[in-house]
Parts: C-alpha cells; sequence; structure tokens
C-alpha cells in the first residue's frame, strides 16, 4: 500500500514467465471515494520490468519512483517511470538502500508542548 496524493493505492505486483524469462509488472490501483460504503478500486497504470518492493513511492505529480537497487546490492539508483512515455527514466541518484516516506508540512513545532507558536 502507498498513497499519491491524498488517495490510497495498492501496488500488485505480478510475475508472467515468457520462454523461462520471467517478466515482471506491478499495476497500481487507486480507491475511488464515492461514498458507497463498500470501496473500490481502479486501476490506474502498469509499470512493466519493476520488481517487487521496487515501487518505493509516488511524486506529487503521480509518478512512481522505483529503486532500482541490484541484487548484491551496491549498484542502485532512483528511477520515475514516465506515465506519459511509459519510459524508466534515472534520476542520478545512487545508492545501496533507498527508503521514501512522505510528510505533511505544519506550522505544529514538536519541541513546545502546546504546539503552539507563539510571536
Amino acid at each position: 500500500m502507498s498513497k499519491i496524493n491524498d488517495s490510497l493505492v495498492v501496488l500488485s505486483h505480478h510475475c508472467i514467465v515468457t520462454n523461462s524469462t520471467p517478466k515482471p509488472f506491478c499495476d497500481v490501483l487507486m480507491m475511488l471515494k464515492n461514498g458507497v460504503p463498500k470501496p473500490s478500486f481502479t486501476e490506474l497504470f502498469t509499470v512493466n520490468d519493476v520488481g517487487l518492493n521496487s515501487m518505493i513511492g509516488f511524486r506529487k505529480n503521480g509518478q512512481p519512483i522505483i529503486d532500482q537497487t541490484k541484487t548484491h546490492g551496491y549498484d542502485g539508483e532512483l528511477e520515475v517511470y514516465n506515465l506519459c512515455s511509459e519510459r524508466i527514466n534515472g534520476l542520478g541518484i545512487y545508492g545501496s538502500l533507498f527508503r521514501m516516506t512522505s510528510y505533511k508540512e505544519s506550522l505544529l513545532l514538536l519541541n513546545h508542548s502546546d504546539s503552539i507558536i507563539h510571536s
């Protein structure tokens, strides 16, 4: 599970074997806010050649950010899937382990007990 803007998305990883070659892909499904008691999901897009747990988050515009760390753990690069061209492009950020989390800007101060800004 992840989120795009303020909407819940589910990442559904699959793998099809063709000619003894595994072809991984990931469907991105968004929960609809349609006022019905039972939540429903719609498929937004599919990203091909994406391994399990390699899609680590989304940009503000909804483009997926992918961790292409190799199996030995040292030749990784963050990449972005371009929704229009359906191509994966490198961001030029290299490393061995990437994690991503969302945040929300706030005027509240964490180190003050009343969490109010005084002027």
